[in-house]
């Protein structure tokens, strides 16, 4: 008798661990997870992209940048409620369709080349990249591609005090050319930098010593 209570106490026991390791089990599992907008070299991502459920855009790679704003369901930035902004996540999704000089410029800058030996679009000298380029997608709310100018803010983690000349180095898809684009505002202390962007493209920050 004794061994049969023995026996059932042992197996409730059993039961009970495998009930309580099961249930931390299906806990343990993410279904979060944030995706990084990155321009095309380096074989690495950069930069904070859009984070997919969260309410705002923040910046969090040091080499990156990140949109300021409020996102929508999918995850874009809503700027004006009219149009949705968000950079591409995929290396090789930023420079689909792009001319191949264009993309080994793009591989150059991010590879830390000299931008005036890179790019003769326009003129670079004297000036250095702060951040990887990131492959920038804007379009209305009904993903039709928008080029008209649109003010957007960009996070940049490394925007520190004493940089000269901030700019914007910008891939215009429509046009096929670089411009150099020059901030509406720029905020050192909270680490911002406003620009009327065109449309769809690549950009950098960029900057003289």
């Amino acid at each position: 008798m004794k061994k049969n209570v023995f026996a059932v106490i042992t197996l409730a026991m059993a039961l009970s661990v495998a009930t309580i390791g099961t249930s931390f089990a299906s806990g343990s599992s993410s279904t979060g997870g944030s995706i990084s907008g990155g321009g095309g070299g380096g074989g690495t991502s950069v930069g904070t992209g859009y984070h997919p459920g969260q309410s705002t855009q923040t910046a969090g790679a040091a080499n990156g940048a990140g949109i300021a704003g409020t996102q929508d369901a999918a995850g874009k930035t809503v700027i004006g409620g009219t149009t949705a902004v968000y950079f591409l996540a995929d290396k090789n999704a930023s420079v689909a369709g792009l001319p191949e000089n264009t993309v080994s410029q793009i591989n150059g800058i991010n590879n830390g080349q000299k931008l005036n030996e890179l790019i003769k679009d326009v003129d670079l000298t004297g000036y250095n990249a702060l951040i990887n380029t990131q492959a920038f997608i804007m379009e209305d709310t009904k993903g039709n591609v928008v080029t008209n100018p649109t003010s957007v803010s960009l996070n940049i983690p490394n925007l520190l005090e004493g940089l000269n000349n901030v700019q914007i180095l910008f891939y215009n898809n429509a046009t096929g050319k670089w411009e150099v684009i020059a901030p509406t505002a720029v905020d050192f202390a909270n680490k911002l930098v406003t620009v009327n962007l065109p449309g769809s493209g690549t950009l950098s920050v960029i900057y003289k010593k």
